[in-house]
């Protein structure tokens, strides 16, 4: 028979392994396995005496579990703090995704503008291309042109 559930002498995370967590992750900003490894290994070396040593898939869950928790709202000095590490958590998976160049928002930076202005912004710069002659094609002639030997 297979055992499942906890293993013996499971804790969970305290407020201060949860600190010491983001404060890992923002060190490193892993973006895969390898990264994670690093993390893990910075995270047992830093832990307190007492502290589960944790591996590297758990504080990749750990983390995953705290940034897709509701960010708490309001002045980061203010917020309760049990509820910090999230906030931190949020702000660290944000630098994460603007390091590897994928970054979803929904909350957006527009300041809840539609999209409108958007594409008068890029239907503006496609007509100044036009009326400068230039275009996407023409530069990519231009830079096949000039790799070319003499």
């Amino acid at each position: 028979m297979v055992q499942r559930g906890r293993r013996a002498g499971y804790h969970n995370y305290s407020l201060n392994e949860l600190m010491l967590l983001c404060n890992v992750v923002d060190k490193f900003k892993p973006l895969g396995r390898n990264m994670w490894e690093d993390a893990a290994l910075e995270y047992n070396s830093r832990r307190e005496r007492g502290w589960l040593e944790r591996d590297f898939d758990s504080l990749r869950r750990k983390f995953r579990n705290l940034y897709g928790k509701p960010k708490p709202t309001g002045i980061y000095s203010e917020i309760p703090p049990k509820l910090r590490h999230i906030a931190l958590a949020h702000n660290i998976q944000y630098a994460i995704e603007v390091k590897s160049g994928a970054h979803t928002s929904h909350d957006g930076f527009d300041r809840g503008q539609d999209d409108a202005h958007l594409l008068r912004d890029v239907d503006a710069v496609l007509a100044a291309n036009d009326r400068n002659g230039t275009n996407d094609d023409d530069a990519a002639e231009e830079g096949a042109a000039d790799n070319e030997d003499p």
